[in-house]
């Protein structure tokens, strides 16, 4: 078992003090966040995947303070930069649609009644989320992703 830390916790921090305060406290493993709600403090996708003298710097950054990278936080999409850094997880949100096409805010339904409940589940999990990720986890499995981790948060199916 490998001590990993989010290193979105050190937001405030350049990534070599993250890595270095880490690393000096026993830790083994780290995820980052790579956009959405973590953030990009210590990789931002963009810059990256388009230098790979960047990704390099970052993998080597890692193994300087002898640090796994061992997932990404994504909460959008990493798929391709985990790709590049040699990854095969990803971490994020499962997502929560609305109710119908038209809902501009998600819907959690927490119980099975009053019936109209049962339609909005119906259609949450059967016309969007199944859907939406058997298509997300092609992409990411045609690009040598073999985890993608939910994180467990309130609100999201």
């Amino acid at each position: 078992m490998k001590l990993g830390v989010f290193t979105v916790v050190l937001g405030a921090y350049s990534t070599e003090d993250a890595f270095k305060y880490l690393s000096n406290s026993g830790v083994q493993a780290v995820e980052i966040g790579t956009g959405g709600f973590p953030g990009t403090a210590h990789a931002n996708p963009d810059e990256l995947l388009a230098d790979d003298n960047k990704v390099q710097a970052l993998l080597d950054l890692a193994k300087k303070y002898n640090l796994e990278i061992n997932a990404l936080s994504c909460h959008g999409n990493a798929v391709l930069l985990a790709e590049k850094m040699g990854l095969d997880k990803i971490i994020t949100f499962s997502g929560c649609p609305g109710d119908s096409p038209n809902s501009l805010y998600p819907n959690w339904v927490t119980c099975p009644w009053p019936e109209d409940f049962l339609k909005v589940l119906d259609y949450q999990w059967n016309e969007v989320l199944i859907p939406y990720w058997k298509k997300a986890a092609a992409f990411a499995g045609d690009h040598g992703i073999k985890k993608i981790c939910f994180e467990m948060h309130p609100g999201f199916c």
